[in-house]
């Protein structure tokens, strides 16, 4: 009996120490055919997750990820809650996620293990992992910071068509504000800025790398920079290589030298920023606006027209789109204006352009303010709608007419001296400005041939203030046999357009023999004496002789 007990006793440590056995080394168990993950990331993205499957044998269990590690670009691995409940079915295998995150500017080999513990076992199940996080070949010597650059903001502004500004169209013109700061305990010295337009889908650049000037960045300092550029076909791929998607990124790398009086090593970071270009099959634009040669700003003329120019206006219709448009036109339009024209066009082909050209010389005697031009694209006699947006293809441009309303003056005149004939005559007048601005004016006097050699006007220019006046004086050279009433003209002119012409008479005086002589009268009577006592003296002389 007591055999048989201490059997039992011995089959049951046994069976216990075999169950002890059996629990700690089935457990966990992560087979490493299992394990779902990419074999390759790109650096912008941030993070990437993979799965794997976890066999647990033990009821209630709870698992410890505190030993699983991961190394490169201060990476981090988290895992979903995973647990059993009571009254689970044993063995059972759970589906396992775990999310490794990193530096965006990191690039390189990620790796790391997977270790799992449960409550009982002691053993950990482990399952290494690598995936290799991808950046643009030229970014390869952009590994190490020591100097703690940090491009802290890329933000573009879009002053094209595009909806956003980080939604982008062929011909958009992008503005883009880069923020660098140092936040390392050094100055950094020579920092080269580099910024391009990259393809993430066919791994090529739209824009090459280019660089800014060097520059110089104290501890804690930070430069702000503005660079620019257009979707257009300056770019390393024709406009028809483009392709429709969300597969652009904006770089930007810096990199300088560590000013620390020791090995003054290399720093360099790098950033990027994703863009979109939409792609649509029925696409025309007008763009390159051009008046007088000289291109819009912001759709508005820069300066400014008069009335009685002619507005020499060009642009382009590009067809931006994938497909073919044919039987084109462009209707100009201003109602203010009196423009109504429409400009036939014909075919215009995908991705290619057609200049127009438009003339029109602007009326007279128009208010002066701005004026609205607009544009509207034609096709078979309708409006031209755009795949983008679903938008119509009409535009808008503007100019400022000045110098349009007539110039206006006042002119009143007396006489100041003389009014005889033979002699100077003089005459005030008193110029008035009765416009609403600022106007130079010309003095002429004319009409007076008849009855004058000349007239001089002193001063001949006037430069008044709206309701200002200013007296010239006019002298006139009378003729030796003018009498009676004369007319002649005041003229007054402004930017080469006679104002007004104000006639005056004056009265001129016959001249007496007196006047006839003027300052020699007496000179002249001596002479005429002696002539005469001359002519005496010669006859009684002949009447002695004869005698």
């Amino acid at each position: 009996m007591k055999a048989k007990l201490f059997s039992l006793m011995t089959l049951s440590i046994l069976m216990l120490v075999l169950l002890v056995g059996l629990t700690s080394a089935a457990l966990l168990a992560i087979p490493p055919t299992s394990i779902v993950k990419p074999t390759s990331v790109e650096h912008y993205e941030g993070s990437f997750t993979f799965t794997f499957n976890l066999t647990n044998s033990e009821f209630d269990s709870a698992l410890d990820w505190s030993a699983s590690t991961v190394s490169g670009g201060n990476a981090k691995i988290s895992f979903n809650q995973v647990t059993i409940a009571n009254g689970s079915a044993i063995p059972v295998t759970i589906p396992v996620t775990a999310t490794v995150t990193f530096d965006e500017s990191y690039f390189g080999i990620l790796s790391g293990e997977v270790s799992v513990i449960g409550q009982i076992g002691e053993t950990p199940a482990t399952l290494p992992f690598s995936v290799s996080i991808l950046a643009p070949s030229e970014l390869s010597e952009c590994s190490s910071n020591p100097g703690k650059l940090d491009i802290k903001s890329i933000e573009f502004t879009n002053n094209g068509l595009g909806e956003e500004d980080d939604e982008w169209v062929p011909l958009d013109e992008i503005e883009v504000e880069i923020e660098i700061e140092n936040d390392g305990d050094y100055d950094v010295d020579d920092i080269v800025l580099e910024w391009g337009l990259y393809d993430t889908k066919n791994k090529l650049w739209i824009i090459e790398l280019d660089e800014e000037d060097e520059f110089n960045l104290k501890e804690g300092d930070e430069e702000v920079f503005l660079v620019s550029f257009k979707i257009d076909d300056d770019l390393e791929v024709g406009l028809e290589d483009l392709k429709d998607g969300d597969n652009y990124r904006f770089y930007v790398i810096a990199t300088g030298d560590v000013d620390d009086d020791n090995t003054n090593p290399k720093t360099c970071v790098f950033s990027s920023e994703p863009a979109s270009i939409s792609i649509d099959s029925d696409f025309l634009i007008l763009g390159n606006f051009q008046i007088e040669g000289i291109a819009l700003e912001d759709g508005e003329y820069p300066g400014a027209l008069s009335c009685g120019s002619t507005l020499q206006l060009t642009a382009d219709l590009w067809n931006i789109g994938d497909s073919e448009q044919e039987d084109i036109k462009v209707r100009i339009y201003n109602s203010y204006l009196g423009i109504d024209e429409t400009l036939e066009i014909g075919d215009v082909n995908s991705f290619d352009s057609e200049s127009i050209s438009f003339e029109f010389t602007i009326p007279e005697g128009m208010e002066e303010k701005w004026y609205e031009l607009e544009f509207i694209i034609q096709e078979d006699g309708d409006v031209f709608e755009n795949d983008y947006v679903d938008k119509d293809a009409e535009f808008k441009i503007l100019f400022n007419l000045e110098n349009c309303a007539f110039a206006q003056a006042l002119v009143s005149a007396s006489l100041d001296s003389g009014g005889k004939a033979g002699k100077e005559l003089v005459v005030r007048a008193t110029i008035t400005n009765t416009g609403t601005k600022a106007t130079t004016y010309l003095v002429n006097a004319a009409g007076y041939a008849e009855w004058a050699s000349s007239a001089t006007v002193e001063p001949i220019t006037l430069i008044l203030e709206a309701g200002k006046s200013a007296d010239v004086l006019i002298t006139l050279d009378v003729n030796r046999d003018a009498s009676g009433e004369r007319l002649f003209n005041i003229e007054i002119l402004s930017e080469g357009q006679l104002v007004i012409s104000q006639p005056l008479s004056v009265s001129i005086e016959k001249a007496l023999i007196g006047d006839l002589f003027g300052d020699n009268l007496a000179t002249i009577l001596v002479i005429g004496i002696s002539v005469i006592l001359v002519i005496i003296i010669i006859v009684l002389a002949i009447r002695v002789a004869r005698k």
